[in-house]
């Protein structure tokens, strides 16, 4: 339900089809694209400060897709993990109640 509210959100934007979808994915990664060539220049300016050597600018993008797929990765594990911890919480809650019904039935 809440997928076809944006769809149609995003569709609305541009009022045409495929225009308002284009427009929302060229936004999205034109600020991923400006997201890592900021962290490619950061990592340039540690780098140059502690070695006192300037990277070649064609490695300030590449360093930064990477440092943002790190950054992916991560969040991704400790939502993973969030998740299982969910999950296993929630199996012990259902047999626990399981348990405490047929306590109640048989006591």
């Amino acid at each position: 339900m809440q997928l076809g509210l944006l769809w149609i959100g995003l569709v609305g934007q541009a009022g045409g089809g495929s225009d308002g979808l284009r427009g929302f994915f060229d936004q999205a990664l034109t600020f991923l694209y400006t997201a890592a060539h900021w962290l490619g220049q950061v990592v340039e300016n540690i780098v140059q400060a502690i070695v006192g050597y300037a990277l070649p600018t064609d490695l300030i993008d590449p360093i930064g897709f990477l440092i943002l797929l790190t950054i992916f990765l991560a969040i991704s594990e400790i939502a993973k993990r969030l998740a299982w911890v969910i999950v296993v919480a929630g199996w012990v809650l259902i047999v626990v109640r399981i348990v405490m019904e047929v306590l109640r039935t048989h006591g």
